[in-house]
């Protein structure tokens, strides 16, 4: 599984380090034509679950497979 990053905040780390330009350079360079993938944070799962509950829009079976779901990526750590 892909192991996401916030690339804004690499891109700072990068740009503030000490290393010389050309290090940077490169840094920079491999942040920026890095492979991108969309993803949902668990906090928009989360919320997500507890609308479609209070609405009575879910079964107890997809309630059970939403938490299921939101268990597995909690914390960013896969079980």
């Amino acid at each position: 599984m892909a192991r996401l990053i916030d690339a804004d905040a690499l891109k700072k780390r990068v740009k503030e380090s000490t290393a010389i330009r050309s290090v940077k350079v490169l840094a920079a360079t491999l942040v920026n034509t890095a492979p991108t993938i969309d993803a949902v944070p668990v906090s928009e799962l989360l919320s997500l679950r507890d609308n479609l509950y209070e609405d009575d829009l879910i079964t107890m079976r997809g309630l059970r497979d939403l938490n299921m779901l939101i268990a597995k990526y909690e914390g960013g750590k896969e079980k």
